[in-house]
């Protein structure tokens, strides 16, 4: 994308995008190129080796050159050549700024519709908002509302990162382990004694044409041995379970660290997008001041949260 950026001749972004579609490049999904998509992969740092992090203090530039797949030389004409083309673009930056982060994930409460993604104009002043079609008066200011979501993304995920978090999985997982251990003494116990029994009625019991004449003693243990045998493969898959998430909340915290944001500001939007998509199971609104947002762990099953936003 970079090479035929320098190389080839257009007058706009737009044309630009219209020229690699005719020529059958693809985004995500087998999806058209937009221009928002473009401008955003032409001006990500990463791919030229970088990296930008905020804490609370200052902007972190990081060099990451395993990732570079463009040299410093080329980024930097793709920059000037960027610029050319979008300065003073009104147009063109109207489009890239009104990329909705939430478009699909906001429901109406009372409808079960999803929130449409609109342009608006408020004095004179071009702005986006979600609004239910029905139920018009469920309607929420763009950046308001996508500003509040990602700082409950940005606690979310604070969250789960959260030692005390990994230390009460931990806890649930050994408890289970515990349980499952009791289980198989018990049912050895009940095995045990089965065998005893009936080596001792083995006679009688080579004899019987139907269950119902097995002695009471004999059916009692067996019903006792199918019932611990149904718990044993119960907790079996629980503390099987519990393992396995505690192994990928492992993986999870290897790959982050609760000192850097998950989402950067150098992120493209698309990608904001798919990682709000990734943990947020629904958003509902109940009406123009309420709604509630349905969170959910990006790779471990069962863990997530309920957020209640509240909007003035």
């Amino acid at each position: 994308m970079y090479e035929l950026f320098r190389n080839e001749d257009f007058d706009s972004v737009n044309q630009f995008v219209e020229q690699i579609n005719e020529r059958g490049y693809r985004y995500r999904d087998n999806k058209d190129w937009t221009y928002g998509n473009v401008r955003n992969l032409l001006k990500s740092p990463i791919y030229r080796g970088r990296r930008k992090y905020k804490d609370d203090v200052e902007e972190i530039d990081v060099p990451v050159p395993h990732l570079r797949i463009v040299e410093e030389q080329h980024w930097e004409e793709v920059q000037n050549k960027l610029l050319m083309f979008t300065r003073g673009s009104s147009e063109e930056e109207e489009e890239e700024e009104m990329f909705f982060l939430l478009k699909g994930l906001i429901q109406c409460n009372e409808c079960q519709q999803l929130l449409k993604s609109k342009k608006t104009k408020r004095k004179n002043k071009k702005i986006g908002i979600y609004q239910c079609e029905k139920h018009t008066k469920i309607k929420f200011d763009r950046e308001l509302l996508e500003e509040m979501i990602v700082q409950k993304a940005y606690a979310f995920f604070d969250e789960i990162l959260s030692p005390v978090f990994k230390q009460f999985l931990k806890e649930t997982a050994d408890k289970q382990a515990k349980n499952f251990e009791e289980i198989e003494r018990k049912l050895e116990r009940l095995t045990a004694e089965l065998k005893a029994k009936i080596g001792n009625e083995y006679d009688s019991i080579i004899n019987v044409k139907d269950a119902s004449e097995l002695s009471n003693e004999i059916k009692e243990l067996l019903e006792e041995l199918e019932y611990i045998s149904e718990r044993q493969e119960r907790f079996k898959d629980k503390w099987f379970d519990s393992a396995e998430t505690l192994k990928e909340l492992n993986e999870f915290h290897e790959e982050f660290s609760d000192s850097i944001q998950i989402i950067q500001p150098d992120m493209r939007k698309d990608l904001i997008q798919d990682l709000l998509k990734d943990i947020i199971q629904g958003i509902y609104a109940h009406s123009e001041s309420e709604i509630t947002v349905i969170m959910k762990h990006p790779h471990i099953e069962g863990v997530g949260g309920r957020e209640v936003i509240e909007l003035k």
